[in-house]
Parts: structure tokens; sequence; C-alpha cells
């Protein structure tokens, strides 16, 4: 049957497909070609009663402007055209930038829809996880999850894990763990496998029992279920289908994915896009089973990695409403669109002229059927040339998906030039000069933003003394009155009471009651006192993202602990080697600098050991647990009269409640019962002469030590260690002082800055921690910048930085 008639096509639109039909070598019946090309030789309309079209090309020198060109035509023909989303597609000729299509759109909040059959299966982030679960439950030996496994699993779509959420359970774990362990404590790594592998573990369970720590455990509890669930179900009978089945019903999330998909938001886009994902796995792993029976599950595992193209699939995927189709030429095929927007023209990516089916020798099976086998026919100019009509009618394809508009977009740059293809769209003679150089496409947050910001630089001019002409005052009520219209319909930021820094303070009381116990540890006492905003945003969760000097030092003090008398540099640096791979450190000059610098960092330890057992020192503790209960005062209350005098009221009768924990690095003991307290520092730098005498850390270490908190928790530590409980000392043991012990910083010899010990007089220690309990309890948190040009720590939220604002200043 010959179709002969054009119902559809917009004239301009059929003229750019007659001229990629006429780069096609004549096959079979010519007449359905000669309606294209007659509209090419006088312009007959093949389709009279078609709507008018139009066709337009844009050629920029970046990729990021080509994504603008893209977004902006979208949002173009929707708002000014009035073309539904779902009758707008972008058709791109590879997978890899179909995806940064994708993500873009997102971005923008313009909804999007991407065929599975256009996606690399494997490579889905609601996918991958579910292969690698799949392939460690159907181990016959059922190997435990290594830690570079776990770490991939905790930190997906269902362990829900970032790098915050990480360093906060180690650290829990961590505490618990030196809390309860009769031997040498575990590390963090053996910690977060064993949250995978055995959530009976003792130490896990406490955790997870503990509903402060829910947030920390519940990605790492749902992972673990999830290998449960799969290893019951497994046995050599059970197929991909039901063990994966059993893998995914033990997730958990497939209602709160299908909740989260109805929301018309990035986070409901997401989700649907995993649902669909998960969905087209299934259909692949039953695919799978009828075409391999009796395959195992590892068989299916190592099918689906091996995948590098996108897979056929015949999983139905949800059907958003009014979404950006965003498709390849094939998976475009047998579909229609009011517009259609191709990118990728650049000159070897399409047309891609690279021959096909060389290395199982398709090609060659395809001429023999056809027979092309005579010398002329395998000449690589005949091959190329075969190759180049291919790319023509993907290409055509294309092009003829379009019904009124077709918009094409390509990259001249240093190392990229446009397609040739470009010039069957609109040739060169009868393209129109671009409008801006720069496309400002107006997304809803955009607009929303402009508008706001044009409200408050027009406020700003007036209340700098400017005066406001007729226009300016015209322009700001027109921008009050779009935003007004925004937030009728519901867009967030069009509200002013969604504006950061307009609404009122939400509380004005302290962080903590009178009533409520302060916990102060002693590396937080140095912080609150010089710097209390710091400590705040540190306490709130705004922390430095764990790097690679801090996991050394994390390192440096494991190998301390375990080898706490060791003077042979050796073993030391044996101990090393063995944990270096921990760090997860690639290989490269970068690595071989910081395993010198690790190296001296034991050496230095090597020496401050051989020395404090020549000065008669003995190792009491490490990695002491101690804590302590005290009252302070409660601050005086400010009080302001009718006038706005403020009279402080002293509160001498009132106190509140402080408890001190931390823990100890190294704790030595003198041949006369002294103590002498040890924190090991791994960093570059180091207090000046003059900080360490009132030291607030080592401080409040000494305010430790003459409470009788050190004695009884070691105490309590031998009493562990010989499973009986021993009399608490009836008073404090003597201090020799304290002092930081540094192995980081460029001193050849033994770097110890000592505080001496607190007399009878010396009170600053409590002085300081009752200071660093106001602050920790306080309603408001002062920002002071360091002496000695160390750079702030606050980040943004320090009003003190010239880089830093608030959010409401302009």
């Amino acid at each position: 049957m010959v179709l002969r008639g054009n119902h559809r096509i917009a004239p301009e639109v059929g003229r750019a497909y007659a001229r990629a039909v006429r780069r096609l070598a004549p096959i079979g019946p010519q007449e359905p070609r000669q309606p294209w090309l007659k509209l090419l030789g006088d312009g007959a309309d093949t389709a009279p009663h078609a709507a008018p079209g139009s066709c337009a090309v844009e050629i920029v020198p970046q990729d990021y402007l080509a994504e603008q060109f893209v977004l902006q035509e979208v949002l173009d023909r929707h708002h000014r055209a009035g073309v539904p989303f779902d009758e707008i597609a972008v058709i791109a000729r590879n997978g890899a930038m179909l995806q940064r299509l994708v993500r873009m759109f997102q971005a923008q909040g313009v909804p999007v829809q991407q065929s599975m059959s256009d996606v690399v299966l494997n490579q889905e982030p609601a996918v991958h996880p579910l292969l690698r679960i799949l392939d460690v439950v159907a181990d016959p030996e059922a190997q435990p999850v290594e830690l570079p496994e776990a770490l991939t699993l905790l930190t997906s779509r269902y362990g829900e894990a970032d790098s915050m959420t990480l360093r906060n359970l180690r650290q829990v774990l961590r505490q618990q763990e030196r809390r309860s362990a009769v031997g040498e404590p575990r590390s963090s790594d053996e910690l977060l496998c064993a949250a995978i592998n055995t959530p009976e573990d003792p130490v896990v369970a406490a955790v997870q029992a503990q509903e402060r720590y829910r947030h920390l455990t519940r990605g790492a509890a749902r992972i673990s279920a999830m290998i449960r669930s799969g290893r019951a179900a497994f046995d050599a009978a059970t197929g991909p289908e039901e063990l994966l089945w059993a893998i995914w019903d033990a997730a958990g999330v497939s209602a709160h994915w299908a909740g989260v998909s109805r929301k018309p938001t990035a986070e409901g886009r997401v989700a649907d896009q995993d649902l669909d994902a998960v969905m087209a796995l299934f259909q692949a792993a039953e695919r799978f089973a009828d075409q391999n029976p009796g395959a195992t599950p590892q068989a299916f595992v190592d099918h689906m990695e091996r995948l590098e193209l996108p897979m056929d699939t015949l999983a139905k995927t949800s059907a958003g409403d009014q979404a950006v189709e965003v498709l390849t030429p094939a998976s475009a095929a047998g579909r229609e669109f009011d517009t259609v927007i191709l990118t990728g023209l650049q000159e070897g990516a399409w047309p891609n002229l690279n021959p096909r089916g060389q290395l199982l020798g398709g090609g060659q099976l395809v001429d023999v059927v056809e027979g092309r086998t005579d010398t002329s026919a395998q000449s690589p100019l005949v091959k190329r040339m075969s190759v180049l009509q291919d790319e023509y009618r993907l290409f055509a394809s294309a092009v003829s998906r379009a019904k009124r508009r077709l918009f094409a977009v390509a990259v001249h740059g240093q190392e990229e030039s446009p397609s040739m293809l470009l010039d069957l769209v609109v040739p060169p003679n009868e393209r129109t000069a671009r409008g801006s150089a720069i496309p400002r496409p107006i997304t809803a947050p955009r607009l929303i933003a402009e508008l706001r910001c044009h409200l408050e630089h027009s406020f700003q001019r007036e209340l700098d003394g400017a005066t406001a002409s007729p226009a300016d005052e015209q322009e700001r009520e027109a921008a009050a009155r779009a935003l007004a219209r925004l937030a009728h319909d519901g867009l967030t930021g069009a509200h002013p009471d969604q504006w950061w820094g307009l609404p009122e303070l939400s509380t004005e009381d302290p962080l903590l009651g009178p009533e409520d116990v302060v916990r102060v540890s002693p590396s937080s006492v140095q912080t609150a006192v010089e710097s209390p905003l710091q400590w705040f945003t540190s306490a709130a969760g705004g922390v430095e993202a764990t790097d690679f000097s801090r996991m050394l030092g994390s390192l440096i003090h494991e190998i301390a602990e375990h080898h706490p008398t060791e003077t042979e540099v050796d073993v030391l640096l044996k101990e090393l080697e063995q944990r270096w791979h921990s760090l997860g450190r690639d290989e490269g000059w970068e690595a071989e600098r910081d395993r010198r610098r690790a190296e001296t960092m034991i050496g230095k330890l090597a020496q401050y050991f051989r020395a404090a057992q020549q000065e008669g020192r003995e190792v009491e503790a490490r990695e002491l647990q101690v804590e302590a209960t005290l009252e302070v005062p409660v601050p005086e209350v400010q009080h302001t009269d009718e006038d706005g005098a403020v009279t402080p009221e002293a509160r001498p009768d009132l106190t509140r409640t402080v408890q001190i924990r931390g823990v100890i690095d190294r704790v030595e003991r003198t041949a006369d019962g002294k103590l002498f307290v040890i924190d090991l520092k791994t960093g570059r730098g180091k207090p000046t002469k003059d900080d360490i005498v009132t030291h607030a850390q080592l401080g409040a270490y000494q305010l430790l030590v003459s409470l009788g908190a050190v004695d009884q928790a070691l105490t309590s530590a031998a009493g562990e260690d010989q499973g009986s409980g021993t009399a608490r000392p009836e008073r404090p043991s003597g201090s020799l002082g304290a002092a930081l012990l540094h192995v980081g910083t460029g001193v050849k010899k033994i770097d110890l800055q000592g505080q001496t010990a607190l007399g009878e007089g010396d009170s600053w220690p409590l002085e300081q921690v009752t200071l660093a309990a106001q602050v920790m309890s306080g309603a408001r948190y002062d920002a002071f910048h360091a002496s000695q040009g160390r750079g702030c720590r606050i980040g943004a939220l320090c009003p003190l930085c010239t880089d830093a604002k608030q959010v409401t200043q302009p």
C-alpha cells in the first residue's frame, strides 16, 4: 500500500523533509517521493489544509547555550504558541545527550518524559543497587558485603545516605562500640559493614533501638532487610524474577515513591522515573527468563551489567500529563508532535559515519543476503556511503515527526563543527539573523526571582534617597501585580510569606531552658568560647565534609590507640601499611606525598612513646571516655524598662546542670602517681605559646582530673577489663598538667605543647566551661574572627566577612 497524500505536515516543515528525502537513494516505487520533490520545485503544497508552520536553525559557540536555546524554544512554544508540553519532542542522536537534556529540564522545572528504550538500564539510580544486591544474595557462598559495596548501597536511592549521614553514623557506631567493646574496638568501616551484614550485632542493635538515631540507621536497616529477604528466598530453583521481587518487596519504598510521583515537583519526577526504571528491570528479568530457561540470577546480573546500549523494553511507563518527550530517532518513529527540536547536530555525531557491525560481521551478512559481494561493493567508500544513507533515513524520520514547527540547534566551537544536516532544515541563504546573543528562557522560578529582584532594587533606591519616576512606579506596580497573580496560582516563592528573612522569628527563646542539662565536650568548649556562631553552625550540622586530611588523622589516632607503647618505628609503619587501603586513596604522586607525611607522623609517635618511657610515665588509658556533672550559675537576666534602659539582674541563687563528656586520647601516670593528659593533633597548625596557657580544651581536661572524673573512668575501665568492680579512689590523683602532641607540624623533634598543672586558685577552666554552657544554652550567638590570620570557618552566615551577607540584603 502506498500513501500518496500528506495530511499533517505544514509546508515549511514539508520542505525540510523533502530536502532530506532528496538525499536518499531511490529504492522501490518512486511515486511517493514525487509530491515532496515537487514541493521543492514549484512550492505546491502537499497538504493544502495544514496549518502554517516554520523552521529555524541556531548555531551557538557552547553546549550550554545550545541547551538554553532548546529550553527557550520549549517555553516559547508552550507559553506563546499555546502548544501543550506533550506535543513537544526533543530528539537527539545518542543517549548521553538525552540524559543531559533530561537533567536540564528537571533542574528548570519543566516536566519531561524519557522512553525507557533510550535508557541504559543498569545505570539508572533505582536499578543499579537492585542488581548489586541481587548479585550478593545469589552468591552460593553467601559472602558478606565488603566496604566498597556497602558504601555504594548506603548512598543509593535505597540507602538514602549522604556524606554527612555516613559521617554521623560512623561516629555513633564507634561511640557505642567503645562503650560496649570488651577487647579491641572495631573500626568504623567494620561497623558499617556489620550494620548491613549482621543487624543483630549488639552494637548495631543498640544504636538502631534509639529513636534519636533512627534517621541515621534507616537506610542501613533497609539495605540489610533487602539482603536478608533475598537470601531467604534464594535456592537452586529460584529464578531472577522471584528473587528480584523478594528484594524489591523488602525495600518497602513502592507506596512512598508512588505517592511522591503524583506531586508536580522535582522529587515527584525523580520518583516517577525510578518507578519506570524498576518496571523495565522486571520486564527485562521476565524476558531473560523466557529466553534462557533455568538461567541463574547471577547470569541475569552479568547480562544486565554487560549492557552498554539502551535495550528494547515493552514495560509500561507512567504517562505523565503535559510532559516534554525526550527521544532518539528510533524511539520517535511512529509518533507525531506539533513541535520537534533537533539537537546534537554535530559533525561526527549526526551523521555518525563509523562502520557498523565490524565485530561480528553483521554488515557482511547483510551484503551476502542482498547480493553485494562483488569487489566494488566492498570498497570503503561504498560502505561509507551506505552508512550515510542510513543516517539520512534517521534524520528524515526525525524531521517527519513535526507537524508545524521544526527547530534545530548545533554548536560551532574550537573542537566542534555543525553537521551538514543542518542545511537540510534551513539552507544557509534562507536563515534569519539571531535576535539576541544569549537566550533568557523564563521559567517560573526565574520569572519570580526577577520580579522580586526588581521590586527589591526599586525600593532600595528609594530608601537610598532617589526619587522614583512615574515609569518606575508603574513598573513596580506591574511587578507586584504579576507576583500576586503567580502567588494566587500557587507558584512557590511568589507569596511574601515564603520569602526568606521577612517572616517573624519563630521563637526568640534560648536553645535550652534553665532546667535542661547542657552537654559540653572539651573540644567544643574551645569553639564556643572563641566563636559562638561557629559552634552553633557546627552543632546545627553546618560542618565541612570529611576530607582526606581528617581521614588520615583518624587513622593515625587508631594506630596510636592500638599501639600505645610501641617504640619501634617499623612495627608502626607495618600497621600503617596494613590500614592504608582503608583511606581509599588512588595511586599517584599525591598519594605518595600523603603516604610520606603519614610515615613522618608515625615516626613522631614512636619518638614520643620512647621519650615518655624514658621519663618514667606509663600509659594508663587511651581513648578514655570521661564524664562529670557539675552545677554552674545561671547568667544574669537583662531587663529593659519603658525608657529602653537595660538593667542586668544577677541570679546567684540559681544554677544549672552541666555535663562534661569527652574522650581523652591518652592518659599517662608518673612514678609519683600524677596524671598527664595528652591530646593528639594531626593538623599542620597549632596554638601560640600565649594561647596554650589557657587553652580551653586542655583546661577542660584538667578540670575533669581535678573533679576526680578521670580517676573514676580509669577505675571503671579497669573493672571492665578485670571483670569485677574496683573501689573508687577517695581523692583525685595529682596532675602533671595536659599537653597537645603535634605530629602533623613541620617540627622534626617532639612537638609537645604543655599546659602546667592547675593551682589551688586557678578557676579559669571552670569559668570557660561556664561561659561555654551559657553560649550553648543561649538565644544569640556572636561572631568573632580568629587571630593569627586564620580563615573564617563560619562560612556564608558570618556577618564579619565581606563576601557574606543576610538573605534580606540586596
